[in-house]
């Protein structure tokens, strides 16, 4: 997917999420894992959320 499509499908270009996957990787190493551990990695709970938020900012846009 190139750069446009990446941005039109998430709301970030890759580079923006390349960061925020970053910052989270950091955030995970430093919790206490107790439980279950999650079904997704990182950049997939990342890639689904923005997605969500995408489609949220596109149909609440006036027009």
């Amino acid at each position: 997917m190139n750069r446009k499509q990446f941005r039109r499908r998430t709301g970030v270009y890759p580079e923006t999420f390349a960061e925020m996957e970053e910052v989270l990787m950091r955030r995970e190493g430093r919790k206490k894992k107790s439980g279950r551990p999650a079904a997704l990695s990182v950049a997939e709970q990342l890639l689904s959320h923005a997605g969500i938020l995408a489609r949220a900012a596109y149909l609440r846009a006036p027009g």
